[in-house]
């Protein structure tokens, strides 16, 4: 729910999340969009999974992709902060606790 709802923020107002001053190419936000698009219908594919699919095999599998998902974007975050891309490190903060979160939920599942 959580990267569906910010995927459609992301698409309708990229500029709360991104730094688009009056230098950014319209390639920028347009590159921004697409990934607000990909991050509400990663979302909306986990909210259908997570309700409708009660296969344990498959839903470990999908969480373990979910985990590497935020990972690798909290990652992209954390260095587009540094690289002055992100005007501060909420994103970052937001994956990496969703990686955390679905972690423990997997670990759970396991016993």
């Amino acid at each position: 729910v959580i990267e569906l709802i910010t995927g459609m923020v992301l698409i309708m107002r990229p500029d709360l999340l991104f730094d688009g001053g009056p230098e950014t190419a319209p390639h920028t936000l347009v590159a921004v969009k697409f990934f607000g698009v990909m991050g509400a219908a990663f979302g909306g594919i986990s909210l259908v999974l997570g309700r409708f699919l009660n296969e344990p095999f498959v839903m470990g599998r999908v969480s373990l992709i979910i985990i590497m998902y935020h990972l690798l974007i909290s990652f992209q975050c954390y260095g587009a902060y540094y690289g002055g891309y992100l005007p501060n490190l909420g994103a970052f903060g937001v994956h990496l606790t969703l990686a955390v979160f679905f972690v423990i939920l997997y670990l759970r599942s396991k016993k």
